[in-house]
């Protein structure tokens, strides 16, 4: 019989393999697929049904709604892409009340070192005043995109560290 720690374990591999998916997929194309967000969400249920140790289900689904709601106020005033709130959303279910606060705060860092090694790569390979080059996609035009997807992996990186670690 396979042990529920080891479970435990397998979903939590999953889930950081996911979350390096979904960078590599903001960085390349400024999307992350919807189902990236929903196999994260759905491995929250495996990880808390394995129960290793007991997860706080109320306080995962009040932390993960809470970021949505957020999240979608933001991306009615264009501030953040659907994408960015799903898979935030679907990771602030792993971290939960214990580990949100560290998980925004990592985002958020990563997300300003995301912004400045795109801003110095545009300075470096600028093309034209306006042109895209296939390095930096949609970043050199007039409207600055920065796949932060790569910032929220790397919160969602440490969560998943912590979970393995205890």
């Amino acid at each position: 019989m396979i042990s529920p720690l080891f479970l435990d374990q397998v979903t939590i591999v999953a889930f950081l393999a996911l979350l390096a998916w979904a960078a590599a997929s903001d960085f390349y194309s400024y999307l992350i697929p919807n189902r990236i967000s929903a196999a994260v969400a759905a491995l929250f249920v495996a990880h808390a049904i394995a129960g290793v140790p007991a997860v706080d289900w109320t306080g995962a689904l009040i932390t993960g709604g809470a970021v949505f709601l957020v999240g979608a106020t933001m991306f009615v005033f264009r501030l953040v892409g659907g994408g960015d709130v799903k898979l935030m959303s679907a990771i602030s279910l792993w971290a939960g009340p214990a580990q949100i606060l560290d998980f925004l705060l990592l985002t958020a860092l990563a997300g300003g070192l995301v912004s400045l090694a795109m801003m110095t790569a545009l300075r470096i390979y600028r093309p034209g005043p306006v042109e895209t080059t296939a390095a930096l996609p949609r970043f050199s035009a007039r409207k600055q995109y920065i796949p932060y997807g790569i910032a929220i992996a790397v919160g969602g990186f440490y969560v998943g560290a912590r979970l393995l670690t205890g």
